[in-house]
């Protein structure tokens, strides 16, 4: 069971879903939708053949970087008629930027993914960030593969369409270091880290000379975030610079990745309506409980507590009652258990 494959974006929202084209490894869409008055959002989604999804996401008011994206896109040849619905869309309607005065002083306050990396932008940049990526990753519980990664970038575009269609996240060094680490990294401190690595070829191809990255996590959460703040100086200099900063960088990268898992509990509150009995009984499963159990929470016999679970799998899309009581607590739907 998974959220759509847009799981924030309303269907009334999206102005341009385009059919999904198979390409080498996987299959490829686009999807641009209206974020009111702050513009346009862009995703583009990719998933694999064990279909796992990774999603990148740009303003599409900033033309230069849209048109950079978009040419290079390695499949832009297949992807040329997806992008041409996308562009005469964002024609048609306009393209307000988000002004700088206007942003919310904290993450949380941010409505969408526009103003969210509008202001984490702002702060990257206040704290000798000259470009910022936020990696949003969830893998399986059992075991550990990665299942979604979202993307939302203020770099140059070749850098994450290049990232992405190499798969490079199975062999980055700051993932691997973030899925068990709390501290911020500094990019010449990773082991792996060689001339001969992609990170050290590519990277500074692109701009990102100095590299600092913070990873996030939540308790008991199969999502962890990780954001990567960059500048175009030369390291040890750029390093310096953003890592006399890292308390606050490390503060941002906890509030983006809370950001989401918020957005995700509301979306999958609205996805998934559980009534009160079905909680209770997927908190004593997800604690190890049996129907035996259920009936004797709920003051009901198990006959009727076999059928409880029968309509959450319905409900939740799962073939089993363990496996809903994973996926509700994913997506926050028990609170704390």
């Amino acid at each position: 069971m998974k959220l759509d494959v847009w799981p924030e974006s309303e269907s009334d929202r999206r102005l341009v879903q385009t059919r999904e084209v198979l390409v080498n490894d996987g299959r490829v869409a686009l999807c641009l939708i209206d974020c009111e008055d702050n513009g346009l959002l862009l995703e583009r989604v990719f998933i694999d053949r064990d279909g796992a999804r990774t999603i990148q996401r740009l303003d599409a008011g900033n033309e230069i970087q849209l048109m950079a994206f978009l040419q290079s896109d390695p499949y832009i040849d297949l992807l040329r008629d997806s992008y041409n619905r996308v562009l005469t869309t964002i024609r048609s309607v306009g393209q307000p930027s988000v002004p700088v005065a206007a942003l919310p002083a904290h993450v949380s306050e941010c409505r969408d993914e526009l103003e969210v990396l509008a202001l984490m932008r702002s702060i990257c940049a206040s704290n000798g960030g000259m470009e910022c990526l936020y990696r949003w990753i969830t893998v399986g519980e059992q075991d550990m593969v990665i299942e979604s990664h979202v993307i939302l970038a203020h770099c140059h575009p070749a850098w994450t369409q290049s990232y992405v269609h190499n798969h490079w996240v199975l062999n980055d060094p700051a993932v691997d270091y973030a899925r068990h680490e709390t501290a911020p990294l500094r990019g010449s401190d990773i082991k792996p880290y060689r001339d001969e690595h992609w990170l050290a070829q590519k990277a500074g191809v692109y701009g990102l000379n100095s590299n600092v990255f913070f990873p996030a996590h939540r308790r008991r959460d199969p999502m962890f975030g990780l954001l990567h703040v960059s500048s175009h100086m030369p390291s040890p200099e750029g390093e310096d610079l953003i890592w006399q900063n890292r308390q606050n960088l490390r503060g941002l990268a906890a509030e983006l990745l809370e950001w989401r898992v918020m957005q995700l509990r509301q979306t999958a509150a609205q996805q998934f309506p559980l009534s009160t009995p079905e909680v209770v009984a997927l908190r004593v499963i997800r604690r190890g409980g049996s129907a035996a159990h259920v009936a004797h929470e709920l003051s009901i016999t198990e006959r009727e507590a076999y059928r409880l679970f029968r309509q959450i799998n319905v409900k939740m899309g799962c073939g089993h009652i363990r496996v809903s009581a994973g996926a509700a607590q994913t997506y926050g739907l028990l609170g704390s258990i």
